[in-house]
Order: structure tokens, then sequence, then C-alpha cells
């Protein structure tokens, strides 16, 4: 945590990330602070400045790792299309691989679309 907060605010920043602990009153304990503490410290704006960088880091971690398992989803699901399959089974499999592609070409020729659309945005606001 390179910010301003330190101690007990980095301790109590991981720990809210930590999903075993269920509300505040946990983060507070495992922190050796009291809750009431924690609830000022939420409001506190460097905190939640760190709070959310440390959300954003554990969501990009969380998104690199599913991406790198993608990979293996695919080739558990292709192999599932082995002819030694029962047919059903090879029938699910071909409809989640058709399904999932069929969203990652929409969510593709979505994110273009914002892409130009930002585009144009852009120019008008240079223009202006």
């Amino acid at each position: 945590m390179a910010g301003n907060v330190r101690g007990k605010q980095a301790s109590a920043i991981i720990e809210l990330l930590n999903p075993a602990n269920r509300n505040y009153a946990d983060v507070a304990a495992k922190c050796g602070i009291a809750e009431r503490q924690l609830y000022r410290w939420m409001d506190d704006a460097d905190f939640q400045g760190e709070l959310a960088a440390a959300r954003k880091a554990l969501l990009e971690r969380t998104l690199d790792r599913l991406a790198g398992a993608n990979v293996h989803a695919v080739d558990a699901l292709l192999s599932v299309l082995s002819t030694q399959n029962p047919a059903g089974l090879r029938r699910l499999a071909a409809n989640d691989i058709l399904n999932h592609h069929s969203r990652l070409v929409d969510l593709v020729d979505l994110q273009q679309r914002i892409t130009d659309m930002e585009a144009v945005l852009y120019e008008k606001q240079s223009t202006s």
C-alpha cells in the first residue's frame, strides 16, 4: 500500500477485501481496533482512495487469472466433443462453445462501437 494509510489502516484494507470477513465487526476485531474506528476510516477520503485502489488491483489480478484459465476451459470443452462421450454430453459442450463464442463476438463488437463513439466525441471536442 503506497499511499496515505499505514499500519492498522493498511491491515483494515486487506481485511476488508478478505471474503472470510462477513462484516465490519470481523474486520475491526482482526485489526485490533474498535468497529467505530473502522467506520470513521471508511468516511476518510484517503482511506477510501486506498481501498478503491486495492479493490481495483485485486480485480485486475483476478481478471488476469481468469484470462489465463480461458485456454484451459476451452480445451476442456473441446475434449468433451470427443466421439467417445455420449451424444447428449457432446451436444451440451457444443452448445456451451457456441453460446460463449456468440457472447464474445457481441462483446468485441460492442467494445469496437464504444471505441468508435469515443473517437467521434473526442474529434468533436477538439474541433470545438
